[in-house]
């Protein structure tokens, strides 16, 4: 339908499975524990003892043809300030891993944002070729080139939460246990009172 690739549930969730980093986060201090996005008392906070990943599949448009993305996200629950003037510390931090899939299933290009919009990374695939445009603007942040069918590793600092390090996941590395979740789960956050919030 509308030229979209269709993914049955079961399909999606292999899918997700198969192409899911390994998060591994240094840690400094419990800001840097992941968790789970819960409303309390009428304010947002994070559940560290229940840490999980969002998911949730998009789709884009290139060369022609819509693609499937799987998209993970994750929640800190805070970027320390490291000073009064820090202008970009504060509560509630996080980072999106998102994976466009080529027809084929395989990973076309990866890419991270910080869940402010802000660190945009690209990450592409041995499928894909540089090309230069003279009235591109900017020139966008491309990370190193990654092989193809390889569980990745995504190594993010302390306090700031940058991704530092991208690569194939060392033998034995797990990182660290995520549950995952729909995101639409943030679009229905149950509060005390039995209602549920956005």
């Amino acid at each position: 339908a509308l030229d979209l690739p269709q993914a049955s549930p079961a399909l999606l969730a292999r899918l997700f499975a198969a192409h899911a980093p390994v998060w591994v986060v240094d840690q400094a201090s419990d800001a840097d524990a992941i968790g789970r996005v819960v409303h309390d008392g009428g304010a947002v906070r994070l559940d560290t003892t229940a840490p999980g990943v969002y998911q949730y599949p998009s789709y884009t448009r290139f060369d022609g043809r819509v693609l499937l993305q799987l998209n993970y996200v994750v929640w800190f629950p805070a970027r320390p300030k490291s000073g009064p003037l820090d202008l970009l510390g504060g509560p509630l931090d996080g980072l999106t891993w998102r994976v466009t899939l080529d027809l084929d299933g395989e990973a076309l290009i990866h890419d991270s944002m910080h869940n402010c919009g802000c660190y945009h990374l690209w990450f592409p695939g041995s499928r894909l070729r540089r090309r230069v445009h003279p009235d591109a603007g900017e020139a966008p942040w491309i990370g190193p080139l990654i092989a193809p069918s390889v569980r990745l590793a995504l190594q993010l600092d302390a306090g700031t939460h940058y991704l530092r390090a991208v690569g194939p996941a060392p033998h034995g590395l797990h990182g660290e246990a995520l549950q995952t979740r729909d995101y639409d789960d943030l679009r229905r956050l149950p509060t005390a009172t039995g209602e549920v919030r956005s």
